[in-house]
């Protein structure tokens, strides 16, 4: 195992022991609940009746899920982006999911 994943490795066991988490821990443990509690997901699908998304070039997998989740009542999403502005693939974002949202979205303008 290399030096910078054993380090990683030991920082994730470090988090979980301490009941601690990272904001993509934050995201995923947040998606898992609304996908596994359909009560609590439609509790915020109505308190959410507009979802703007700025950058969503940036988006991740998880991050495009939580915001089809939220948005699965009122289907009103405006996201704002540019594919070929998209910088944090070394994070997991995928500048496909600007490309795709016509899809997620069918009958959303562009």
């Amino acid at each position: 195992m290399k030096k910078g994943r054993h380090r990683r490795y030991e920082e994730a066991r470090e988090l979980k022991r301490s009941h601690d988490g990272d904001f993509d821990a934050l995201l995923e443990k947040t998606l898992l609940l609304l996908q596994g509690h359909a009560d609590i997901a439609e509790r915020y699908q109505r308190q959410f009746q507009f979802i703007l998304v700025d950058e969503y070039q940036d988006t991740n997998r998880i991050q495009a899920d939580f915001i089809d989740i939220l948005a699965k009542l009122q289907r009103n999403v405006m996201v704002v982006g540019d594919d070929a502005q998209s910088i944090y693939s070394w994070r997991g974002a995928n500048f496909k999911n600007i490309l795709d949202f016509p899809k997620r979205y069918p009958g959303a303008q562009v």
